[in-house]
C-alpha cells in the first residue's frame, strides 16, 4: 500500500463499501430480476476474473525479485531453515486447533439442529438440490469466462513453481561471492522496488474489482442456499469465522503487535481475498502489509509469506472435517474412529499442497471423501455450494499466513546486509 494516507484510506474504505454495494446489488438484482443489472452481470464477472489474472501475472516479477533480493541479503542462510521450522510448527498447532473446532463445534451444531437438517434416505434428495443449484445464473460469455478460469489455474501452478525456483536460486547465489552476487542482488532489488510501485498503482483498482467480483458472485450464488445445502453453508461459514477469530487471539497473546493495528493492516489483503477467492492473489498485499503496515522485518516476511501462501491451506482443518461429519449425518453413514482419524490425517497432508486458486482443493480431496464412505452425490454437493464458504476459507488462509508471520517475527529476525561489488 502506498504511504500516502489518503490513498491508503481510499483503497481500504472504498473496497469495504464496494463489497457491501456489490453483494447488495447482486442479491437485489437477482431477486427482482432487474434487466439492467442482469445485462451488466457478465461484463462485471469478466472484468473481475481478468483483474485476478493480471494480478497473478504481476506476482511473477514481484515475488521472484523480492525473494532474490531478501534471501541473498540474509547473512546466515542456515537460519532460514530454523525460521521455516518454527513457522511450520506453529502452523501445525493451528491446524489441530482447527480440527478440534471442525469436529467439536461442528458436531454440536449438527446435534442442536438435527431435527431441522433434512436427511437423504437415498441420493435422490441430493440430486434434486444439485439440479436446483446448477440451474439459473448462467449467461453468455461462458467460453471467455472458462478461458480466464483456466488461466487462473495455470498461473497458480506457474507462480508456485516460480516461487520455489526463486528460493532455490537465491540460496545458491547467496553462497557466491564477488560481482556476480552483487549484480543479481542489485537487479533484483531494482525489479522488486519497481514491481511494488506498479502494484501500488494497480491496487487503486481494488474497489472496482471487489465490486465486480462480489456483484457477479452474489448475482449467481447468493440465493441458492436451500435445504441441507443451506445448513451446510451456514454452519461451515460460522465455524470458519470462529477459526478466523482464533487467529486474532493468537496474535493478541503471542504476536507482539497491537490487535487494532493488526486488524487495520490486514483489511486490504482480506478484502482482496474475499473478492478474488485466491490466496496467491493476495501475496503482494500481504508482503506490503507485513513490511509497511505492521512493520515486520522483511527478512521474516519474505521467507514465510511466499512459502505459506503458495503451499499451506489451513481451512482444510475445518472445511473437510466438518464436511465429513455433516455429509455422514445427512446421508446416514456410520463413521468409525479409524476412518475419521485416517481421513483427517490424509486431508491435513493434502492441505500442504493445494493450489491457492478459487476452490482449488476440490480437485484434490474428492476421492478421500468417497473412500470414507460418503456418496459421490454428497461430494458433488460440497463442490456445488462451495462458492460462499470459499470466501471465508480464503479469508482464513490469508489471515493465518499473517498470524504465523507476525508471531514468528516477534520471536526471531534474521540479519540482513547490503551487497556490494
Amino acid at each position: 500500500m502506498t504511504s500516502n494516507s489518503v490513498v491508503s484510506r481510499f483503497i481500504t474504505i472504498g473496497s469495504m463499501l464496494a463489497m457491501l454495494f456489490g453483494v447488495a446489488a447482486g442479491i437485489i438484482g437477482k431477486k427482482l430480476q432487474l434487466s439492467g443489472l442482469m445485462n451488466l452481470a457478465p461484463y462485471f464477472e469478466l472484468f473481475g476474473k481478468l483483474w485476478v489474472v493480471l494480478l497473478l501475472i504481476l506476482i511473477l516479477p514481484l515475488a521472484g525479485s523480492y525473494i532474490l533480493y531478501v534471501f541473498i541479503s540474509i547473512t546466515n542462510t542456515k537460519e532460514i531453515g530454523k525460521l521455516g521450522g518454527r513457522s511450520i510448527l506453529l502452523h501445525t498447532v493451528i491446524l489441530f486447533i482447527g480440527v478440534s473446532i471442525g469436529y467439536g463445534f461442528g458436531y454440536l451444531a449438527i446435534r442442536l439442529l438435527a431435527d431441522k437438517i433434512p436427511l437423504f434416505t437415498d441420493v435422490a434428495g441430493a440430486t434434486e438440490i444439485l439440479d436446483r443449484l446448477n440451474t439459473g445464473g448462467s449467461y453468455s460469455f461462458e467460453s471467455i469466462k472458462t478461458l480466464l478460469v483456466q488461466l487462473q489455474l495455470l498461473l497458480g501452478k506457474v507462480v508456485i513453481v516460480f516461487i520455489f525456483f526463486a528460493i532455490i536460486t537465491a540460496l545458491i547465489v547467496g553462497k557466491a561471492r564477488g560481482k556476480f552476487k552483487a549484480y543479481i542482488f542489485n537487479k533484483s532489488e531494482l525489479i522488486s522496488k519497481s514491481s511494488f510501485s506498479f502494484f501500488e498503482f494497480f491496487l487503486l483498482s481494488l474497489p472496482l474489482a471487489v465490486f465486480c467480483l462480489l456483484f457477479a458472485f452474489s448475482f449467481k450464488e447468493g440465493v441458492y442456499t436451500v435445504g441441507a445445502a443451506g445448513y451446510l453453508i451456514a454452519i461451515l461459514c460460522v465455524l470458519l469465522i470462529i477459526f478466523i477469530a482464533v487467529q486474532y487471539i493468537i496474535v493478541a497473546v503471542w504476536g507482539n503487535v497491537g490487535l487494532g493495528k493488526f486488524f487495520r493492516a490486514m483489511l486490504p489483503s482480506q478484502l482482496m481475498a474475499m473478492s478474488s477467492r485466491s490466496s496467491l492473489a493476495t501475496m503482494p498485499a500481504l508482503l506490503e502489509c507485513a513490511e509497511n503496515r505492521i512493520g515486520l522485518n522483511k527478512s521474516v516476511s519474505a521467507v514465510i509469506i511466499p512459502f505459506f501462501v503458495s503451499t499451506f491451506r489451513v481451512n482444510y482443518a475445518i472445511s473437510t472435517t466438518f464436511g465429513l461429519i455433516f455429509l455422514a449425518h445427512v446421508f446416514q453413514v456410520d463413521l468409525d474412529i479409524v476412518t475419521i482419524v485416517i481421513f483427517t490425517l490424509v486431508q491435513l497432508l493434502v492441505s500442504f499442497g493445494s493450489p491457492g486458486i478459487p476452490s482449488g482443493g476440490h480437485y484434490f480431496n474428492v476421492s478421500i471423501y468417497i473412500a470414507a464412505g460418503i456418496p459421490v452425490e454428497g461430494v458433488l454437493l460440497m463442490k456445488a455450494i462451495d462458492q460462499i464458504p470459499d470466501i471465508f476459507k480464503t479469508l482464513l488462509n490469508v489471515t493465518e499466513v499473517m498470524t504465523v508471520t507476525t508471531v514468528v517475527a516477534g520471536k526471531k529476525t534474521l540479519d540482513v546486509h547490503e551487497i556490494e561489488a
